[in-house]
Parts: structure tokens; C-alpha cells; sequence
């Protein structure tokens, strides 16, 4: 029997974990069950040619196509549908995956091309179509949610041949499924997706095999994975010693709130670029968190942050949600400017080290008790007392640099990419407890991919698309050192003390809208222009 697995990644350095997952649990089914076939795995990306993924498919001939859905495909996959019917009348046509297994009976409506879609997790139930050759009526529904099978227990998803295909993409990693928080905008935080983690020694044991073929990249898909901070230190400690000497680096997703100092002396040791750490705060306001079912407190994570900056070994990402609920303009400001003045010190705090090769854990411990217990304070200080830790910290880093024979004049340029602040919007993804509750908060979403936030009780459709532009504006200039000094420039310069980071970018993209100015551009000396007109209309 011919089965082709196929995915469709939003880039081509990305690829889907998913179909090596499955491909191992059909390979099993079939070997239990005495039954054999052909199994090809086939990965493509979202701006490829739509006739072209589809004739690809065709040439191999598959009685069974399954195919993976997730937010960036799902309007892709549903155009190549009555295709993939017309040249393939036959074939078994399964979907699965995120996408579409929270609304499986509307693409099940939509779409009659298609014979099945599995609902939730997939090994057990494509295991069991597998040993019944593929006969869809097994289940007696076209959209069955089979219990899934022990994740801890599953064998290594990749196979030594695969990573021929792979050798310019992203690996992808699972060191354990589900999450153990909350969050209601997250489809991690289903009552189904309950956290399932594989032991230590099995993940290590994975990694060994994965890393005898020297990846550049290995992303854990991990939605928290210092969870359990004990099981995380067993990994990163095997990692620091195997793979000190390597090209090979490793991306994490973070809870800043479960770090702490034994985990800080591990994370000390690893050489600077072996680690880098996504840390998603969403909101500085603990009202938000409350009414979003999001733990942690922002304080106690601006510290953690700092001291895992401290280092300068790791390169840091801090995401923000617009639209929450309860949030409006006031809101918003107030975590942005705490979130990307916490970046901008985190980053100068990297670029000292670095510039001094000095982790600051003895000599600089005075500033960084002072970074912190500044940092910490109530969130509406946030703004100023992170300014007042930059503003100590580009001094101490100018005085070491001399004293080193360095140059202080490009310390933030290096730094600021060190730490990235990047605003994401709310969605409202099909499944959640958000999207369930937004009548509540007055939200209306995109009614297709990527789901996004329209309007709520706190925030207009205008103020919606002012908080666009503001974003946009930032992606193009707050990453980039000389254009994020101007910033500083202006932020500093005003006659009544030091104004709202967030207040500038508002300004700028006013300014943006009266002056015609195209805010896509990413070109710097087009920026800079930008920059200095506006500079020289607000110091007029």
C-alpha cells in the first residue's frame, strides 16, 4: 500500500514533526498486524506553486494521503482539496492537526473531498487505521477523537535517512507534550493536553542519535520547558558538556518564573550561542493574568530576566499579546514600554559581559542586586525604574569598555540583538476557552487564519489599527541600534523628564500618516531620515 505523509511549513527552513511521528506509528501498526507498504514523507511551504505541491503529490500515487493542518496552511491545504480528488478518486484523504480538529464538522462540510479527519493527538488513531489498511468506516464517524497513547513512551520520531532532507531546515524536537498551565488563548491549555513529559535519560539518549548528524538548529517544541526545573537541568547540563565545542544551537521556550539560582550557576557555564530562550510575558498587569488564567509575576520575571541576561551567553525573545481582555490603550502602553525598556536592559546587560568577558556574577553583583530590586517594583513604575537600570548599566558598560580598550559607541547595536521585544496580536484561535468567552470581552476575530483580534470592549477597530502601525514601526526600528538610539534621543530629550516609549512610537506613526511615509519599509537610511524630520518637527 502507497501512503504518502505531507506537510506544509509557513517557510522552508521549517518542517513538520508530525509526519516522522506517524510515520513510526503506521510502521509499527503495519509490522504488528503482518501487513506492509510504502510510506513517503513529503514537506513543502506556503509560497510554493499550488499546482506544483499538487502534481508532486499525484506522481506518487498514494491510496492514502494524510495531511497535516496547522493555522499558516489550513486556507492552502482546503484550495488543493478538489484537486487532489479529481487526479486522485481513489485515495484515502485523512487530515489532521490543529486546524481542524476543533472544527473538524465544518471542514467536513466545507470539504467533501475529504474521508476523515482525526481529532487531537494522531499516533493511536492513524495506528489503527494503519492496521485496517486504511478503511476510514472503522470508526463509524469521519471525525473521531481517539485517547492518545502514552507520549513518554513513544520511540524517537527521526530516522538516520531523514536528515539528508532535513539538512538545511530546523529540527524540530518534543521533549514532552501539553503544558501545565493555563492560558486561555492557548490550545496548550485544553483540559486534553494535559502535560506528558519523557524521562531525562530518554531524551538525552534521543539527542545523541539526533546530534551524530550536526544540525544547526534543534527547536524544542516544548510549550514550557523548565516545567519541571530539575528535568530541564539534566538537559541543558548534558548539553553544555557534549556539545561545548559544537556548531549546533538550541532553542527553548521559557518560564522565567520557575528559574532560579541553580539554575542560573548551570546556565552560567554554557558557552555563549549554545542557548536561546523564548520567554513569553504577554502583560505586565496581574489582573490580566488573573482573567486569562496566566500565572507568574511580572516583577519577579524582570529580575529573572536580567539575571539570565547577565551571562552574555544566550540570545533572549520577550513576546507581548495586544487585545487581551480587560486591556485597553492605557494598558497596552504601560506593557510595552515595561517589556521593551526590560529588553533594552537585558541587552546592555549581555553586551557588558560580553564586552568585558566578565559574567558580572561577582564583581557587577552590586549592579545587578540594583538592576533588580529596581526592576521589581509595581508595574506603573516599570517604565522609569527600568530606565534607571539602562541608564546605569551603558554607564558601567562605557567604563569597562575604555577600560578594556573598546569602543562604547556600538554597545547597544550588538546588544539590542541580543534581546528582542517583539509584539504579537491576539487571536482567537478555534478551541480555546478565549474563543469561547468572547462575546464576554466584546471580541470579534478573523472568521479564517490566522484568527486575529478585530475589536473588543477596550480597544476599537481604529485603535486596533493604530496599535498595527505602532508594531510595525517597532519591528522596523527598535532592533535596530542606531535607529533605536534616535528613540533614546527623543525619549530622553524632553523638557518634562523622560516620556513614554510607547507615546513616542504613536506620535511617529501620526506623523507617518500627515508625512505619506510608507511604515513596511525596512530600509535603514530611508528610516533615518524618517527619524531625524520627525526629531527636528518635535524640537521645533
Amino acid at each position: 500500500m502507497k501512503v504518502v505523509l505531507a506537510g506544509i511549513n509557513a517557510r522552508y527552513t521549517h518542517s513538520t514533526p508530525a509526519l516522522y511521528c506517524l510515520r513510526g506509528a503506521i510502521e509499527e501498526a503495519w509490522r504488528r498486524s503482518g501487513l506492509s507498504g510504502k510510506l513517503t514523507i513529503k514537506e513543502y511551504y506556503t509560497s510554493q506553486d499550488r499546482l506544483g505541491i499538487v502534481q508532486d503529490i499525484v506522481l506518487s500515487a498514494p491510496e492514502a494521503l494524510l495531511l497535516s493542518v496547522y493555522i499558516w496552511n489550513g486556507e492552502l491545504i482546503g484550495r488543493l482539496l478538489s484537486d487532489l480528488r479529481a487526479l486522485l478518486p481513489s485515495c484515502r484523504i485523512i487530515l489532521g492537526g490543529p486546524e481542524v480538529s476543533y472544527v473538524a464538522e465544518a471542514w467536513i462540510s466545507l470539504h467533501p473531498e475529504i474521508d476523515l479527519i482525526v481529532r487531537g493527538a494522531g499516533e493511536e488513531a492513524i495506528a489503527r487505521l494503519a492496521a485496517a489498511e486504511f478503511d476510514t468506516s472503522i470508526f463509524g464517524t469521519k471525525t473521531p477523537s481517539i485517547a492518545p497513547l502514552d507520549f513518554g513512551s513513544q520511540a524517537f520520531a527521526y530516522r538516520d535517512s531523514d536528515f539528508f532532507g532535513l539538512e538545511h531546515r530546523y529540527i524540530y524536537y518534543e521533549s514532552s507534550r501539553g503544558c501545565p498551565f493555563s492560558c486561555s488563548y492557548c490550545l496548550s491549555s485544553r483540559s486534553d493536553q494535559a502535560l506528558v513529559a519523557k524521562e531525562s535519560a530518554v531524551v538525552i539518549a534521543e539527542l545523541e542519535l539526533l546530534l551524530a548528524h550536526d544540525p544547526l538548529l534543534v527547536k524544542f517544541v516544548d510549550r514550557s520547558f523548565n516545567a519541571d526545573p530539575a528535568r530541564a537541568r539534566e538537559i541543558w547540563r548534558w548539553l553544555i558538556e557534549h556539545e561545548r565545542d559544537k556548531r549546533t544551537r538550541f532553542h527553548f521556550e521559557l518560564h522565567p518564573g520557575l528559574l532560579g539560582e541553580d539554575d542560573y550557576s548551570l546556565l552560567d557555564s554554557a558557552p555563549p550561542g549554545l542557548f536561546q530562550f523564548e520567554i513569553g510575558i504577554q502583560t505586565i498587569h496581574a489582573r490580566t493574568r488573573a482573567l486569562i488564567g496566566r500565572g507568574g509575576h511580572f516583577e519577579s520575571e524582570r529580575a529573572a530576566i536580567i539575571r539570565l541576561a547577565a551571562s552574555g551567553a544566550f540570545h533572549l525573545h520577550l513576546d507581548m499579546i495586544v487585545g487581551l481582555p480587560g486591556e485597553g490603550m492605557e494598558e497596552i502602553s504601560a506593557s510595552f514600554d515595561a517589556i521593551a525598556l526590560l529588553a533594552e536592559a537585558a541587552a546592555l546587560e549581555g553586551s557588558a559581559s560580553k564586552a568585558t568577558g566578565i559574567a558580572f556574577k561577582a564583581e557587577g553583583s552590586a549592579t545587578n542586586a540594583a538592576a533588580s530590586t529596581s526592576t521589581a517594583s509595581a508595574p506603573a513604575r516599570g517604565h522609569s525604574a527600568c530606565a534607571e537600570a539602562i541608564d546605569s548599566r551603558q554607564k558601567a558598560l562605557s567604563n569597562r569598555q575604555l577600560a578594556h580598550g573598546a569602543s562604547s559607541s556600538g554597545a547597544f547595536s550588538a546588544g539590542s540583538r541580543d534581546c528582542l521585544f517583539q509584539i504579537g496580536f491576539l487571536k482567537g484561535l478555534p478551541g480555546t476557552r478565549l474563543r469561547e468567552e468572547a462575546d464576554r470581552y466584546g471580541m470579534v476575530f478573523q472568521s479564517s487564519p490566522p484568527y486575529e483580534i478585530l475589536k473588543s470592549d477596550r480597544l476599537s477597530v481604529e485603535r486596533l489599527i493604530e496599535l498595527g502601525r505602532i508594531e510595525e514601526l517597532y519591528e522596523a526600528i527598535g532592533p535596530s541600534g542606531k535607529l533605536a538610539q534616535t528613540m533614546r534621543r527623543a525619549r530622553e530629550g524632553s523638557e518634562s523628564g523622560e516620556v513614554s516609549l510607547f507615546q513616542l512610537y504613536r506620535e511617529l506613526q501620526e506623523y507617518c500618516g500627515r508625512a505619506g511615509f510608507d511604515i513596511r519599509t525596512r530600509n535603514e537610511p530611508k528610516l533615518t531620515v524618517l527619524l531625524e524630520a520627525w526629531l527636528a518637527e518635535r524640537e521645533a
